[in-house]
C-alpha cells in the first residue's frame, strides 16, 4: 500500500488493512482509501484479441441486460475482484451481491459513495445484479452453476438495506 492519508485528519494509513480505523480520528480507513481492479494489459498479440473479445463480450451483455456498460463492468470488476481474494469458484447469488457491496465500499471510499456510485449506474437492487449476471452468462463472460437462475437474487437487497442485509 502507499502513502493514504486520512480525508479527516490527514494521518498516513501506510500499512492499515481496510477494515481498520484511522488510530488517530477513528474515522474507518475505507472512507479515505480508494480500490482499482481493472482489466490487466495485454502482454502479446494473443493477450490483445482476448481482451478485445472479452470488452465485446461485456458490451453484448449489457445490450442483453438494458443497463449502462459501466454497471456490467462494475459487476465483472466486483467477481474479479472477489476471485482475486477468494480464490475462483462458483458463486452463489447472495456471494455476488455481497461481492459487488465490498468491492463497491472500498473502491468508492465508504458506504456512502458506494451507493451513490451503485445508482448512478442504475443497480437499485439485487434483481437488477441478477440481470446483469444472467446477461453476462448470455454473453458467454460467465459460466452459470448447475441450478442458478435469475430468480436467486430475488428480494437479497435494496440500495436502502446493502450494508445491514445478511449477505
Amino acid at each position: 500500500m502507499s502513502d493514504a492519508f486520512c480525508h479527516a485528519c490527514r494521518y498516513n494509513l501506510r500499512g492499515l488493512t481496510l477494515d481498520a480505523r484511522c488510530p488517530e480520528c477513528g474515522e474507518p480507513v475505507t472512507n479515505s482509501v480508494r480500490l482499482k481492479v481493472s482489466l490487466p494489459m495485454p502482454n502479446d498479440a494473443t493477450q490483445s484479441a482476448q481482451r478485445l473479445q472479452l470488452i465485446e463480450r461485456l458490451h453484448a451483455a449489457a445490450e442483453i441486460a438494458g443497463c449502462p456498460g459501466d454497471a456490467v463492468m462494475m459487476v465483472f470488476l466486483a467477481m474479479q475482484y472477489v476471485g482475486r481474494r477468494d480464490g475462483p469458484r462458483n458463486l452463489s447469488a447472495r456471494a455476488i451481491c455481497a461481492a459487488l457491496r465490498d468491492y463497491a465500499r472500498y473502491a468508492f471510499g465508504g458506504e456512502s459513495g458506494a451507493i451513490l456510485e451503485l445508482a448512478s449506474r442504475a443497480i437499485h437492487e439485487s434483481e437488477d445484479v441478477g440481470r446483469i449476471v444472467f446477461a453476462m452468462v448470455e454473453a458467454q463472460v460467465f459460466r452459470a452453476g448447475e441450478g442458478d437462475s435469475p430468480g436467486d437474487f430475488q428480494g437479497v437487497f435494496t440500495l436502502d438495506t446493502l450494508f445491514t442485509a445478511q449477505l
